[in-house]
């Protein structure tokens, strides 16, 4: 039976600046289980093998609070592709779970042009608090659609952006792919 203790130790990163505490197994006898290798720490893996994270990571930086809430209260306000075409940088990414990136901010407006087309209305809200860590911004929000057809959708999700000063290089959603099959709307009662 092994017997596992979390030791933790502070090590620099091999570029330099902060430090991390590295959980390490070990047997009752003291002999390590796992391995860890700094290399993999360095930076988080990018969202997009399309896209050079490291041509951005010089310039990373936070948004203002005052940007922030702009961005917010623009998706609020249902204006989604005009909020893209304000707070996106040029080549700026979307990426749906797992799917495969868009790229380019003339990209994203046009298809989310094209789902606003399909929809008779959208109600979108942030659930706060909304999470910042340095260029890193985590949104949860809900979106209400009422299609063009009479059936509803509502999804919720979560928004992981890398921002640039005041402009999206990155955005990552995560929800549920279940959450987008249309439901009928209830008759109209007499």
């Amino acid at each position: 039976m092994t017997h596992t203790t979390n030791l933790g130790a502070s090590t620099p990163l091999p570029e330099g600046g902060k430090s991390l505490c590295i959980p390490i197994e070990r047997t009752r006898s003291g002999r390590q289980l796992q391995a860890i290798s700094f290399s993999a720490l360095r930076r988080p893996p990018a969202l997009s093998a399309h896209v050079n994270v490291r041509q951005h990571e010089h310039r990373l930086s936070m948004p203002s609070p005052i940007t922030l809430e702009r961005f917010i209260a623009r998706v609020e306000s249902n204006a989604h592709a005009e909020a893209i075409e304000e707070f996106y940088a040029e080549d700026g990414q979307m990426r749906e779970n797992q799917g495969a990136p868009r790229i380019g901010r003339a990209n994203l407006v046009i298809h989310e042009k094209g789902v606003l087309q399909r929809a008779k209305s959208v109600e979108s809200v942030c659930i706060r608090p909304v999470l910042v860590n340095g260029p890193v911004v985590v949104i949860r929000w809900i979106f209400r659609f009422q299609w063009l057809d009479g059936s509803r959708t509502q999804m919720e999700e979560l928004a992981y952006q890398r921002w640039s000063g005041e402009r999206i290089v990155e955005e990552q959603f995560f929800y549920d792919p279940a959450q987008l099959k249309p439901v009928a709307s209830p008759a109209s009662e007499p």
